[in-house]
């Protein structure tokens, strides 16, 4: 009976590490720091590139060579405000439409182990299948597969709502809250 007791502890001891790592504020992706100068090369995203981008009214840039790239996305953006203060960042990968939602999976579990404590939201509509995950700070992380599209992608977005809004202060706009 105590070797059943002192095991269970020993486990439970063990596990406490992975749980209070999950509960990680939302900072930025890819080496990229939300609310911070990205110094790295960008440029113009091309035509094709620009029909995958989220129809949000922000201008976005193409990274080159993000930092710290990742296997599940090959295309890499960043929107900075006239300071060059990163307000948001978003990448994609193209994938047959039949393999498009298993391809989020591993994306969610990874985003789950990382921002577990955070408010998660659950997205599932003709347009896209995804999750969305959202800080005290107005920073979010919002992760889905398009698949209206012509080329599915998986898409993630990771955004600071506060510098958002005053990216659209900075340029003359209204942000777009309809949700449409």
């Amino acid at each position: 009976m105590r070797t059943k007791t002192s095991l269970a502890f020993m486990l439970l001891m063990s596990a406490l590490p992975s749980i209070s790592s999950s509960n990680q504020q939302i900072t930025g992706a890819f080496g990229i720091h939300l609310g911070k100068k990205y110094d790295g090369k960008v440029t113009a995203p091309s035509f094709l590139q620009e029909a995958y981008l989220p129809d949000n009214d922000l201008e976005y840039r193409q990274i080159e060579d993000p930092p710290i790239p990742n296997i599940q996305f090959t295309n890499y953006f960043i929107v900075q405000d006239e300071l060059g203060i990163t307000v948001a960042i978003y990448a994609y990968k193209m994938h047959p439409r039949q393999t498009c939602s298993e391809a989020l999976t591993p994306l969610e579990s990874a985003l789950t182990r990382k921002y577990g404590m955070l408010t998660k939201t659950i997205i599932n509509s003709d347009e896209y299948d995804g999750f969305f995950f959202e800080s005290t700070t107005n920073r979010s992380v919002f992760a889905a597969c398009q698949t209206l599209l012509i080329n599915p992608v998986v898409g993630i977005f990771y955004a600071d709502e506060n510098l958002v809004s005053r990216y659209f202060e900075q340029v003359g706009k209204a942000a777009d809250d309809s949700g449409l």
